[in-house]
């Protein structure tokens, strides 16, 4: 942590170095993005980061900090998201399904009809109907009592994973201070020359444990992931604890799990030779 106490940038700087855990980093990292750091010091604060206890003045990523996007806090090179990109992207290109059908006989009503038949289908067996479904009552911008206690019911009812992540981020943007509402960031990475898509969405799962949600996706609707793109995560211990591999014609690349707070995981995405790792700590 470098308080400024002098604005010339020739002139010296005061760091001060606090020795704790990735729970009491994690506060301060709040305090300095609130603005309350510079407050309870009483000088400028210039900047915040983690430091390794053997190179004290070295400073070493500790990975992106995932209980901040509860706050809303959009983290640099990282864009907001309210949408399961990989999964609309698929459906989107699915011109051959019912769910168009459905939902289009859906929309021709009025807007309290409307809202009202998106509510039923949340539980609807097909998924890209419910899917569909929860992406609507998310972009409707209706935070209505009756829309949030259908989307509560529907993460019980559904019967997808990927219905119940987009019923999830819908309640997050409809009402982000819900227990259960859902929050995702993207970014774009460059591999072997070829840029896709990363999502992470975090859920809470209880007090001590949130659930994670990653897919890996094209930055552009019509086009598939490259064949073999692997989406892996790592433990702690650089040990694989998920994998999943991207086959021909496959337009995202999905896994989820529930970890435990301050614990920390890495995703790292794999073509052939060249391999890109992303570290986060919950």
């Amino acid at each position: 942590m470098t308080p400024n106490n002098n604005p010339n940038p020739n002139e010296s700087k005061t760091e001060l170095i606090l020795e704790g855990t990735y729970a009491n980093f994690d506060q301060i990292m709040t305090l300095f993005l609130s603005g309350e750091l510079e407050k309870l010091l009483g000088v400028p604060v210039q900047d915040v980061y983690a430091v390794s206890k053997y190179q004290p003045t070295a400073p070493v990523s500790i990975g992106v900090q995932l209980r901040q996007w509860f706050q809303q806090n959009v983290l640099d090179k990282w864009e907001a998201e309210a949408t399961l990109i990989g999964t609309f992207f698929a459906q989107e290109m699915n011109d051959t399904s019912s769910w168009r059908q459905e939902l289009e006989g859906v929309r021709g009503g009025s807007r309290s009809g409307v809202i009202h038949r998106y509510m039923e289908l949340l539980d609807n067996p097909d998924k890209q109907v419910s899917f569909q479904a929860a992406l609507e009552l998310g972009e409707s911008g209706n935070p209505h009592p009756a829309i949030i206690q259908a989307l509560v019911k529907g993460l019980q009812t559904c019967h997808h994973e990927e219905t119940y992540w987009q019923i999830a981020l819908s309640l997050g943007e409809l009402e982000p201070s819900h227990p259960q509402a859902a929050f995702a960031q993207h970014k774009t990475i460059e591999l072997a020359g070829q840029a896709v898509e990363l999502l992470v969405g975090v859920k809470r799962n209880s007090e001590q444990q949130i659930d994670v949600v990653l897919q890996v996706y094209s930055t552009e609707l019509e086009d598939t992931l490259p064949e073999g793109l692997e989406l892996i995560v790592l433990d702690e211990l650089g040990q694989i604890w998920r994998k999943t591999t991207a086959q021909s014609g496959d337009y995202y690349s999905q896994v989820g799990f529930t970890i435990s707070l301050e614990k920390g995981f890495t995703v790292e995405l794999k073509l052939g030779n060249v391999q890109l790792r992303e570290n986060f700590v919950v």
